[in-house]
């Protein structure tokens, strides 16, 4: 599957109230985005379906940040234990995503006591220049779902959407920091799919997190059920 340059995806934002003296609150501040405490300055989003029904969404956040601020930013989100790459951050005036290649893989998540819920992928993504205005951030992942009874239980109507989440730090040329999400869906496809995406992001990619995801669906001693499984990747 080839994706087109230039799309963005979805990030969940939480909204940063600022209370003022006593105890009233700024309208001006109420309808401002914040993400990690920075300012949105700036909001693109692009939501398309391909030829081959896949879906993809992807948004980018411009925000009111430095170099210094995304250091800081990256240093606080290694420290909670989210899975960036590199694991091992360097400086980030050296954009050291951009040095080569990485692969990983996703673990098995137990959600059920009936049965086993699997997400995992192997992956490899890497930066070169893209022209004017940004860069290329270029992936082959595999996404890969199961579905297992624990014995002796009997499923029925089983189905795993394969998704994909993309999400990357890095800096504009107006060195503020922006913030992209890219989300990939393939609903006619059933346990694995593919994505070979190359995209094109606003300036350089610092850091980058992935998850290997799908949508399950089963009967169960003539019950239905759903839920959504996402799985990170961690550097081999």
């Amino acid at each position: 599957m080839k994706l087109s340059k230039g799309l963005t995806s979805f990030l969940s934002l939480s909204l940063f109230l600022t209370l003022i003296g006593g105890g009233t609150v700024s309208a001006d501040q109420e309808s401002k985005e914040y993400i990690n405490g920075f300012e949105v300055i700036s909001t693109t989003e692009e939501a398309v379906v391909k030829d081959n029904g896949d879906e993809v969404t992807v948004t980018i956040k411009e925000l009111n940040a430095s170099k210094d601020d995304l250091e800081q930013l990256i240093n606080d989100l290694n420290q909670q234990g989210r899975n960036i790459l590199p694991s091992s951050p360097p400086e980030v005036s050296t954009f050291a995503l951009g040095s080569g290649h990485f692969k990983g893989y996703g673990t098995c998540n137990l959600n059920y006591t009936d049965i086993q819920l699997c997400s995992y992928a192997d992956f490899t993504a890497t930066q070169r220049a893209g022209g004017l205005g940004g860069f290329a951030f270029k992936g082959f992942i595999t996404a890969i779902a199961a579905i297992t009874d624990n014995g002796g239980t009997t499923i029925s109507n089983q189905k795993a959407i394969p998704r994909l989440r993309v999400m990357g730090y890095g800096i504009t040329a107006k060195d503020n920091i922006f913030v992209a999400e890219w989300n990939f869906r393939s609903p006619n496809s059933n346990y694995i799919e593919t994505y070979n995406f190359d995209e094109i992001t606003p300036g350089f990619l610092a850091y980058a997190e992935f998850w290997a995801g799908a949508d399950f669906s089963w009967k169960l001693h003539s019950n239905s059920y759903s839920t959504t499984v996402w799985a990170e990747l961690t550097e081999l």
